[in-house]
């Protein structure tokens, strides 16, 4: 492991709300921290504001700390170009949105995700779409996203799929043949 995203990791330790995220999104956060380790490119401004920042989450001010998961999740994906930031970005935004605005923020996230081919980022843009959270809820480009993110294997996506034909839901009449198909691929993304 490199020798500064080793200085980093202490500050990491007393922060409850990284420790409570899934190791796949610590993980992200910490190929984040290490994009952003060197500090030499930075202005004294930013440095100064992620100092504060950092001060406010170690004594436990949650929004500090969300504010920082979300600053490194951005600085991921917007200066590192880090594809599986974009959804994480995205859901971090999405439980965090107070208003459409916010929501459209994280909408775009997942649609960044999903064009890039992330089953959970199709997945997450067919929930906002189907639930009309930053965009107009559509039906249609639900079922789309729900089925693409399906076919690359994302078991959530295959069991909404499966919901859809057999309950007939998203404006597909229920069809008991479509139904066999979804759960057997469920059944089938399962056992691997």
């Amino acid at each position: 492991m490199p020798r500064k995203l080793l200085l980093l990791i202490p500050l990491l330790l007393p922060l409850p709300v990284l420790a409570q995220t899934s190791p796949t999104l610590l993980d992200l956060q910490l190929i984040a921290i290490e994009a952003r380790a060197n500090v030499a490119s930075h202005s004294p401004e930013s440095i100064a504001e992620f100092a504060e920042a950092e001060r406010a989450a170690q004594t436990g001010d949650v929004e500090a700390q969300l504010a920082l998961a979300i600053t490194w999740l951005k600085a991921a994906a917007n200066e590192q170009h880090f594809v599986p930031a974009y959804n994480a970005l995205g859901e971090h935004l999405m439980r965090a949105a107070v208003d459409e605005l916010d929501r459209g923020e994280a909408f775009h996230w997942y649609d960044r995700s999903a064009r890039e081919k992330q089953p959970p980022g199709m997945r997450n843009l067919a929930r906002a779409h189907e639930l009309g959270l930053g965009v107009k809820q559509s039906d249609q480009l639900a079922l789309i996203w729900y089925e693409r993110a399906g076919w690359r294997g994302d078991v959530p996506a295959i069991r909404r799929m499966l919901d859809v034909y057999a309950k007939g839901e998203l404006g597909q009449a229920a069809n008991a043949e479509d139904a066999a198909e979804w759960r057997g691929k469920l059944m089938e993304a399962e056992n691997k």
